[in-house]
């Protein structure tokens, strides 16, 4: 049966142009034309135009790569959105994408891919697929592009607690006794070396990329630690 008889196709609505969405980092993903990173160019501080559980191919391009966006997103004008005509799993939903790939031998220069062209490839019908695609296990998707999940634009900029900005905790009282040489950054009340006092081993650790502050010792000084680290209370 031909892909319009199970889905629906359009261009990608309320597009942005991909400078808005480069000068506006965010966290819903920002779909375009890239046959990288399942066709995530970088997430945007802007509403989600679809909803999850779709298809996006790219538009009057040459390779018309097929994706899967299992989260809300956004794109531009150059990319097309498949919508389920009925509802289909995340493994049915990989699957046709799949098949959508074999097609794209039939796009290239002087014959794009198009709504008109996409809508008329040969899928199989939603009862014909293989058993063996629900015996698959879905393996996660990851990108190597990041959220950006703090943005201040310059109308923002204003005076803010730093309790809301930031989640505040205490540092883990450690004594001498229990301290043993190892790897894991030991953060002490020091004005020096970063806050680092020495490397320990343990399995009490705070997350990378956190601000360490002394509120004793060499009380304020602050440091940023990019590494899991242990810190006294």
């Amino acid at each position: 049966m031909k892909l319009k008889e199970l889905f629906d196709v359009e261009i990608c609505k309320n597009h942005i142009p991909l400078s808005f969405a480069k000068d506006n980092p965010g966290t819903v993903p920002y779909v375009t034309t890239t046959a990288n990173n399942n066709g995530v160019e970088c997430y945007v501080d802007y509403p989600a135009q679809y909803t999850g559980g779709k298809i996006t191919v790219s538009k009057d391009g040459d390779s018309a790569d097929a994706f899967v966006q299992f989260v809300p997103f956004c794109g531009n004008e150059k990319v097309m959105v498949l919508t389920p005509k009925n509802q289909l799993t995340d493994i049915e939903l990989l699957f046709y994408a799949l098949l959508i790939n074999t097609n794209k031998y039939k796009f290239g220069y002087g014959r794009k891919c198009s709504v008109a062209r996409l809508k008329e490839i040969e899928l199989l019908d939603l009862c014909d697929l293989p058993q063996w695609i629900y015996e698959t296990k879905i393996e996660p998707i990851y990108t190597d592009i990041k959220e950006c999940k703090c943005v201040l634009k310059e109308e923002d900029w204003k005076e803010y607690k730093l309790g809301e900005l930031f989640e505040l905790k205490k540092g883990k009282r450690l004594t001498k006794a229990d301290m043993f040489l190892g790897q894991i950054n030991y953060i002490g009340a020091i004005s020096e070396n970063n806050g680092v006092r020495e490397k320990i081993h343990t399995e009490t650790i705070w997350e990378p990329n956190c601000i360490t502050v002394n509120y004793n010792g060499s009380v304020r000084r602050s440091f940023l630690s990019s590494r899991a680290i242990l810190g006294i209370r």
